[in-house]
């Protein structure tokens, strides 16, 4: 909490994401970011491996590639 920057209503929590330039650090949102995304690829992959890849919910932005 005590390296949170404040952002508005909330905080946000920079990082150095590319290794190549560690100066370079910015807080970056999306579903595919930190937590969030992990839980979202693991549940995918049990729904896939389990047999149910219909109950996968599709984003309006996401790019379909059917399996």
């Amino acid at each position: 909490m005590r390296r949170a920057v404040p952002d508005g209503d909330g905080v946000k929590w920079p990082q150095a994401e590319h290794r190549v330039r560690p100066d370079f650090i910015q807080a970056q949102t999306g579903e595919m970011q930190g937590a969030a995304g992990i839980c979202v690829s693991l549940l995918r992959l049990y729904l896939v491996e389990t047999g149910r890849p219909e109950l996968i919910l599709r984003l309006p932005d996401e790019v379909f590639i059917p399996l």
